[in-house]
């Protein structure tokens, strides 16, 4: 839509599985039509394919968690207490903490949007690393969330949000199909801005074809990855309306959904 109609081209849309490659990250620090590139503190060499932070390893010594904006300084440097051998005699880095904390900006503008009033502001966001590695791709995201200081907004999608390996789940609001970052945490896991998320996905989406017998969806590539995100966001949206107590609109949603 951005190439052939010039569609909202101050977007910059960033594919997950790309960013295990250093040449996708390296394009990201380029001006992309009316988006301005990106800030990393890490630079070309620290992410170069088959280099020290192609994957980091999960090392647990620090049990109280990590500053996420002072660990990508100390790979940057290659401190020797982050760095490691392999038998071939390669450096690799490792991860002392699976908590990893973001500090939030004391100045400069802070993303705010529509949350649940169990939402509450935090000087800090706190995140757990669910596997026992950081790949390159999830690293390069942090790195880009903490170099440009919130002055962007960064929205996730549901299989990103979901394969990340980082669970963001208490620090995102649903707007539709999006998830969008924000620095206020929600204990109760997933925040939903109703009236935003209904606009995108009632009134603003058009979902003609699934209607259509001659149209085919494959099972891998449209069922599971498009039409079942579709579904659980409409389930969601009802289920917000319904916690709102406004069961007018939760009925509504799930017929429009059906």
């Amino acid at each position: 839509v951005q190439e052939v109609e010039g569609f909202r081209t101050d977007v910059r849309v960033m594919v997950l599985s790309y960013m295990n490659t250093d040449w996708y990250i390296h394009q990201l620090r380029e001006t992309y039509y009316d988006s301005e590139a990106f800030r990393f503190t890490l630079d070309e060499d620290d992410y170069r394919q088959y280099g020290p932070n192609d994957v980091i390893y999960v090392q647990e010594s620090i049990q109280g968690g990590i500053d996420v904006a002072q660990f990508i300084a100390l790979l940057k440097k290659g401190h020797p207490a982050l760095t490691l051998m392999d038998r071939n005699g390669d450096p690799y880095h490792i991860l002392p903490s699976r908590t990893l904390k973001i500090t939030l900006p004391t100045r400069g503008p802070v993303l705010k949007t529509s949350v649940k009033p169990e939402s509450r502001s935090v000087e800090e966001m706190i995140l757990y690393v669910g596997e026992n590695y950081l790949p390159k791709s999830v690293l390069a995201i942090l790195d880009l969330i903490v170099s440009n200081q919130w002055t962007r907004p960064v929205y996730f999608n549901f299989t990103s949000l979901n394969t990340l390996g980082v669970d963001l789940t208490s620090y995102v609001t649903q707007e539709g199909q999006l998830f969008r970052l924000h620095s206020e945490k929600n204990d109760d896991g997933i925040a939903i801005d109703t009236a935003l998320c209904y606009r995108n996905i009632v009134e603003h989406a058009d979902y003609g074809n699934l209607n259509d017998l001659d149209v085919h969806f494959s099972y891998e590539d449209h069922f599971a990855r498009m039409i079942v995100p579709i579904r659980q966001a409409f389930n969601d949206l009802a289920r917000a309306f319904l916690d709102e107590g406004n069961i007018e609109a939760a009925g509504h949603t799930l017929q429009e959904g059906k």
